[in-house]
């Protein structure tokens, strides 16, 4: 209301202004602009900005509002730890180091070391300093080793070394060996490479066909069998026959060395000759029981060249009744008969049925105990009994 001269006073009101912030080379993240009052001090943003391999640092510019304004954030590059891993390392170390971000950078020298392996570098070394805390990883190299052969027991040839490389596997090289009789059965010792190693040669014995040769056999057969190389040959048990001849064993007989025939060996034909020791009649035993038999030697009793009778000398000079055989029947020598005349006047006399109770037989069979005798007249005539073999 007017009450006179008056002064009238202006007021005013501070404006409202605008803060936005800068990154300054952020790599990340934002801040969200703020507001201030001209002329007052204001508290800027919270920084939302980040930035690879720095730690923020607080903005820069005035904190006093005049006007829309922008905050620019400052960073400090980290400080990086750079660690080594051995890698199934075996020994030693390798110090770790620090470094600024950024900045250039050089990998130590390994410490490390590795059984078998040679070192072969860091596994992708930085060469700047990276913007976190790194593990540089070593890399290893396994060493080359020899693998020798070792015939073990070879009779020939050669196997050249090969190599392997350490903690790898490997295949064994072609095997060069001989070994007589024998055929070669693999490598003994591990395909997995720990240093030098040697590998053995193992071996399997061949086994080798047993024929058999009935060498004049006149009947039977006798399978062929194997024998294993290097033990004693066990044959077959015989089964040839050959005419007034027993087996007498295998020729060729020994240790098994390859494919081998084994020959039959024969023998004649022998008789174990049994005289009756009853008293006598003249020229002639008198028949009595089968008992008071004498043993005397054995004979042979067939000639495989001539096929026929033949004399044959025991006690030096003296000849007592033999046995032999022609064709079917048996001959026996003895002292008294119409049949011929015969050393110090024994005879022989056909025993044919006519002079004795068994006209035939078979020269192959074993007879326990055979008489031949004539008991005419209470007589005995040709009174032996033969035991074959």
């Amino acid at each position: 209301t007017c009450s006179g001269n008056m002064t009238m006073t202006a007021t005013w009101k501070a404006n409202t202004y605008t803060v936005s912030y800068a990154g300054n080379g952020n790599t990340g993240g934002s801040t969200a602009a703020t507001t201030c009052t001209y002329g007052s001090s204001f508290t800027p943003a919270t920084n939302g900005f980040t930035k690879t391999g720095y730690t923020f640092n607080g903005w820069s510019g005035s904190t006093t509002c005049s006007g829309n304004m922008t905050m620019t954030a400052t960073w400090r590059p980290n400080t990086v730890t750079i660690s080594y891993d051995g890698n199934g390392s075996t020994g030693g170390s390798t110090a770790s180091f620090t470094c600024t971000y950024g900045e250039a950078i050089t990998m130590k020298t390994n410490g490390f070391t590795r059984t078998g392996y040679d070192f072969n570098g860091w596994q992708s070394p930085p060469t700047t300093c990276p913007a976190a805390n790194t593990a540089v990883k070593a890399t290893w190299k396994g060493k080359t080793y020899t693998v020798s052969y070792a015939g073990n027991g070879n009779t020939g040839g050669s196997t050249a070394a090969t190599t392997c490389t350490y903690g790898s596997a490997f295949t064994p090289a072609t095997n060069g060996f001989t070994k007589t009789g024998h055929t070669f059965n693999g490598w003994s010792g591990s395909t997995t490479c720990s240093g030098n190693m040697t590998m053995t040669a193992t071996w399997k014995a061949n086994t080798y066909t047993i024929s058999y040769n009935g060498n004049g056999a006149t009947s039977g057969s006798t399978a062929a069998s194997t024998c294993t190389y290097g033990t004693a040959i066990s044959a077959r048990a015989n089964g040839f026959k050959k005419s007034h001849y027993h087996f007498n064993g295998w020729s060729g007989l020994g240790t098994c060395t390859g494919n081998k025939t084994l020959t039959a060996t024969w023998a004649a034909n022998v008789a174990i000759i049994r005289y009756h020791t009853g008293t006598s009649s003249g020229s002639k035993l008198k028949y009595k029981p089968s008992s008071d038999w004498a043993i005397k030697n054995s004979y042979q009793i067939w000639n495989g060249s001539t096929q026929d009778i033949h004399s044959v000398t025991y006690g030096g000079s003296k000849y007592d009744p033999i046995n032999y055989h022609n064709s079917s029947y048996l001959y026996i020598m003895k002292t008294s008969s119409a049949n011929g005349s015969a050393p110090d006047g024994k005879e022989w006399e056909k025993c044919d049925g006519s002079g004795c109770a068994r006209s035939t037989y078979d020269q192959n069979v074993e007879y326990s105990s055979e008489q031949y005798c004539d008991t005419t007249n209470g007589n005995c005539y040709c009174c032996i009994k033969v035991n074959w073999k």
